[in-house]
């Protein structure tokens, strides 16, 4: 397999778990369910996902009650990622119950075999941790690793700061902040999960791209989930963004593709 040291449904099996059992680990409620973990947060936060299900399990309408009474407490609209290597009672009970295609998500995986990936790296960049009990570090974390996620110079939404505090305090996460002479210009995070690892809540200042710091973060992340002993490293994006591209440049291939489904009653309020 294409410098990934292993066959991807496994790959797809471990990478399942590790973001279901991640996000359930940081949620304000979470489920184990058919496989999964059902996350629940306040309503429109990015908490309430349902992740996992179906992997290595069949998936019941009595599953599916507990889906929709579960997201029904939180507002009702909830993300469902589905894995391509779900078992097919996910995707077709979801569809009786009128949930509906709102998206894809690629998946892309690297092997950690001891290479980096050459690149321009900016004069003057340099890439720390960030320690997660100093608050001064903390909101210099949030504030660069959502960046890309809001309008720059606008403060960042409750919501989405409640997701991303609850993250760099998983103790499975470390946050990162790439300074070019001094100054703060991106921010990212990195979890490790056994023999897996994620690459996530990465921005970029918009005065500092494409400058090779996305590059720079990548690179830092791999080598630290190697030492860490991480076999495999993942990033996750929308297809054809600047996370994509940059995943690519640096020796990434699509694993898999997830589908998100939300249901349709709640998407027409």
């Amino acid at each position: 397999m294409s410098g990934l040291g292993m066959d991807r449904s496994r790959a797809a099996a471990l990478e399942e778990e590790r973001q279901a059992v991640g996000v359930a680990r940081i949620a304000h409620a979470s489920l184990a369910l058919a496989g999964g973990w059902l996350s629940g947060g306040p309503a429109g936060s990015w908490l309430n996902q349902a992740v996992g299900l179906g992997i290595g399990a069949t998936v019941s309408e009595s599953d599916l009650d507990v889906l929709d009474a579960f997201y029904a407490e939180r507002g009702g609209n909830p993300e469902v990622l589905v894995c391509p290597y779900a078992d097919p009672s996910l995707a077709l009970g979801l569809g009786r119950r009128g949930y509906v295609l709102t998206g894809f998500e690629h998946v892309l995986g690297r092997g950690v075999d001891g290479r980096d990936v050459p690149g321009n790296v900016p004069e003057g960049l340099v890439i720390r941790e960030v320690d997660a009990a100093d608050p001064e570090q903390v909101e210099a974390w949030l504030d660069a690793s959502t960046c890309g996620f809001r309008p720059e110079g606008e403060p960042v939404p409750e919501l989405l700061r409640d997701g991303s505090l609850r993250m760099l305090a998983d103790p499975h996460v470390t946050g990162l902040l790439a300074e070019l002479h001094g100054e703060v210009v991106g921010g990212a995070a990195l979890e490790v999960y056994g023999e897996i690892a994620a690459l996530m809540a990465t921005s970029v200042r918009a005065a500092a791209r494409r400058r090779g710091v996305q590059q720079a973060l990548i690179e830092a992340r791999v080598r630290m989930a190697r030492d860490a002993g991480a076999k495999l490293v993942t990033i996750q994006s929308e297809p054809a963004i600047g996370t994509e591209r940059n995943a690519l440049r640096a020796g990434f291939e699509v694993l898999y593709t997830r589908s998100i489904l939300r249901p349709a009653a709640a998407l027409a309020v």
